[in-house]
C-alpha cells in the first residue's frame, strides 16, 4: 500500500510527470483543504443572529454559507462563457507567454481577503456580514476548483482518480490537525492560518505551472477550459448521436442523494455534541471513505459499475444511519454520524470519478458536466438542510422519527435503483456505443493526421491527401474521393512532400506509423 501511495503521490509533486497534472493536481488540493477548513471552522457561527436560536440553526446557517457559496460559483462557471469572461487557464498551445492567468490570480487574492474578512467580522460580533462574506469564498473556491477540474478532465480519468485518492488522504490530515479542538476561538485563528497558507501555495502552483499545453492536448480539448466554448466534434470523434447535455436521470439522482445528506447533516447536532467524540467521529469516517474508496477505485483501477459502488456502500451506509438515528440511544448515536459521514464522503468522491468518467467516454461539454452536477448538488445539500433544520425545531416524536426515516428511505431507494442503474445508463446517460475495429482504426488515422497537420503545418486539403496517402491509395482514387483533378492532387502532393520533408511514399509511410506509434501510448 505504501508503495502505491508512493506512486500516486508522483502525480502532484513537481518531478516524474507532466507539469500540467503536477500542478493542476497540487492546485486541487490547495482549494480542496481550503474548502474543508471553511466547513469545520464555524467562524460564521461564532456569533449568530438573534434569529438563529439553537444548535440545529446553527448549523443550517454554516451549512447555508457553504451551498450558497457553491451555487453562485457553480452558476459564474455554468453562465460565464456567455459573458465572454478571460479563462482563469491556458487555452492555447500556440500561446508561448510566461505570465499567469490573472482571473484566477484576482480571484485567490479576493479569497483571501474574504477569508480574513470572515473571521474578522465574526470576531466582532458582526454575524450578517460574516456569512456574506463566507459566501463569497465559497463561491471563489468553488470557481477555482472548477476551473482546476476542467483542466484535468483534458487527461485520462484515471489521472484525475489519482489526484481524489490524495484528496481523500488529505481529509484524514484535516481531521487530524482538528481531533484536539472544539469549535471556538483558538481552532477558528488555526484555520484562519492555513486556509491563507494553502491560498498562497494555490498561488504559487498556478505560476508555476507553464502556460502552453503538451503537444496532442490542443485544440478541442484545450477549449474545455472555464468561459471558453468548446469545438464541435469532428464526425471521426462522434461515435453515435450522444446527448449534449446531462439527462434528467444523472441530476434527479444527484439531487436525491444530497437532498437526504442535507438532511443529514443538520441533524447531525443531535446525533453528537461539538468535541473529542465528534472530531473522533469524523476521522473515523474519513479514514473508512477513504479505504472504501482505495478499494473500489484506485487498487482495482476499474472506475466503470460507478452504479453498483453506490448501491453496495453509500446506499446501505446512508440507510443504515437514518435508522440508527431513531434507535440507538442518546450515548450511542454517534455511530450514526460516522455512517452518514462515510456514506456522504464516499459519494463525493466517487461522484469526481463519474464526472470524470461522464468527459472522457462521452460528448457532454466538461463545463456543463462539473458546473450542473455541483449545481444540483448544493440545492439539493441546502433544501434538505432547510427540512432538517424544521425537523429539529418541532418535538421530537416516534412518529416524526419514522416518518423522516421513510422519507429519506424512499428517496435513496428511488435514486438508487431506479435513476441509477446500470440498465438505464447505458441508455440515457449519453455513453458512446463501443467503436468498431474499423472506427478505432478510422479515429486512429484522423488522430494521427491532426498531429501532423499541426506539426508540419499542413492546409486542410494537404491533411485529407495525408490521411488518404496513409490508407495506399492511388492518386486516382484520392482525386474521386476529394472530387478534384489528378493534377490538383498531384499539386497537393508536391506540397506535402516539401513540409514534412519527404521524397516518395514510403517515407509518407514511415512518418505515419511513427506519429501513430505516439498516438497509440497515449
Amino acid at each position: 500500500m505504501f508503495q502505491q501511495i508512493q506512486q500516486i503521490f508522483a502525480l502532484v509533486v513537481p518531478q516524474g510527470t507532466n507539469p500540467h497534472v503536477r500542478y493542476c493536481g497540487a492546485r486541487v488540493i490547495c482549494l480542496v483543504m481550503i474548502w474543508f477548513f471553511i466547513q469545520g471552522s464555524g467562524t460564521a457561527a461564532a456569533s449568530p443572529p438573534s434569529f438563529f436560536q439553537g444548535v440545529a440553526d446553527l448549523k443550517l446557517l454554516s451549512l447555508s454559507t457553504q451551498c450558497l457559496g457553491g451555487i453562485v460559483g457553480s452558476l459564474i462557471v455554468l453562465l460565464g462563457h456567455k459573458r465572454a469572461l478571460p479563462p482563469l487557464a491556458p487555452t492555447s498551445e500556440a500561446s508561448n507567454s510566461a505570465q499567469p492567468p490573472f482571473p484566477a490570480l484576482i480571484c485567490a487574492a479576493v479569497l483571501a481577503l474574504a477569508l480574513v474578512g470572515n473571521f474578522t467580522c465574526a470576531a466582532v460580533g458582526l454575524s450578517l456580514l460574516s456569512a456574506l462574506l463566507r459566501i463569497v469564498a465559497c463561491s471563489l473556491v468553488t470557481i477555482l476548483f472548477l476551473e482546476a477540474c476542467l483542466v484535468l478532465a483534458k487527461w485520462s480519468p484515471r489521472t484525475a482518480l489519482s489526484v481524489f485518492f490524495l484528496v481523500s488522504l488529505c481529509r484524514i490530515v484535516q481531521n487530524l490537525i482538528m481531533l484536539p479542538f472544539e469549535m471556538g476561538p483558538v481552532w477558528s485563528v488555526l484555520s484562519l492560518s492555513i486556509e491563507l497558507v494553502l491560498a498562497a501555495l494555490y498561488v504559487f502552483f498556478l505560476t508555476r505551472q507553464p502556460s502552453t499545453l503538451p503537444e496532442g492536448k490542443s485544440d478541442a480539448s484545450c477549449q474545455k477550459a472555464l468561459f471558453v466554448e468548446p469545438a464541435a466534434p469532428s464526425p471521426s470523434e462522434v461515435d453515435q448521436d450522444s446527448k449534449s447535455y446531462l439527462p434528467w436521470q444523472f441530476i434527479a439522482h444527484v439531487m436525491l442523494y444530497y437532498f437526504v445528506i442535507g438532511v443529514q447533516r443538520t441533524q447531525e447536532s443531535a446525533l453528537a455534541s461539538p468535541g473529542l467524540q465528534t472530531n473522533c467521529a469524523y476521522l473515523l469516517a474519513s479514514t473508512a471513505a477513504f479505504c472504501l474508496f482505495s478499494a473500489t477505485f484506485v487498487r482495482t483501477g476499474n472506475m466503470s459499475n460507478y452504479w453498483v459502488r453506490i448501491r453496495q456502500i453509500a446506499f446501505p451506509l446512508l440507510i443504515g444511519s437514518c435508522l440508527l438515528t431513531g434507535l440507538l440511544p442518546v450515548g450511542l448515536l454517534f455511530l450514526a454520524l460516522i455512517l452518514e459521514q462515510t456514506a456522504y464522503r464516499f459519494y463525493l468522491l466517487s461522484s469526481y470519478v463519474e464526472m470524470f468518467s461522464i468527459c472522457d467516454i462521452t460528448n457532454v461539454n466538461a463545463r456543463h458536466v462539473f458546473a450542473v452536477t455541483h449545481l444540483v448538488m448544493y440545492i439539493g445539500m441546502f433544501v434538505g438542510g432547510v427540512l432538517g433544520t424544521e425537523i429539529q425545531r418541532g418535538p421530537i416524536t416516534p412518529t416524526t422519527t419514522i416518518a423522516t426515516a421513510l422519507l429519506l428511505f424512499l428517496c435513496l431507494t428511488a435514486a438508487s435503483c431506479w435513476l441509477g442503474n446500470d440498465k438505464s445508463a447505458s441508455k440515457v446517460w449519453g455513453r458512446r456505443i463501443e467503436l468498431t475495429p474499423k472506427g478505432r482504426q478510422d479515429k486512429l488515422y484522423a488522430e494521427t493526421c491532426r498531429i501532423i497537420t499541426k506539426r508540419y503545418n499542413l492546409t486542410a486539403k494537404e491533411s485529407e491527401v495525408l490521411e488518404h496517402l496513409a490508407r495506399k491509395q492511388s492518386l486516382d482514387q484520392i482525386a474521386a474521393a476529394l472530387v478534384v483533378s489528378k493534377n490538383t492532387v498531384r499539386t497537393h502532393v508536391r506540397n506535402l512532400y516539401a513540409k514534412v520533408d519527404a521524397h516518395s511514399q514510403s517515407d509518407i509511410y514511415q512518418l505515419f506509423s511513427e506519429i501513430e506509434a505516439e498516438v497509440k501510448q497515449r
